[in-house]
């Protein structure tokens, strides 16, 4: 059984910004009775 808590909406959002500001990317995945999931990706420096 899952649990599930309402949040305030800013955490995808700064998230999002950080990401942002490395040059990186988020990318979502979602599925009907499977839930969301979401994939950061960020570069290496060399």
């Amino acid at each position: 059984q899952r649990e599930y808590k309402k949040g305030l909406g800013v955490g995808l959002f700064i998230t999002s910004q950080i990401v942002k500001m490395h040059s990186g990317k988020i990318k979502v995945s979602s599925a009907p009775a499977k839930g969301t999931s979401f994939t950061i990706e960020l570069p290496l420096r060399e």
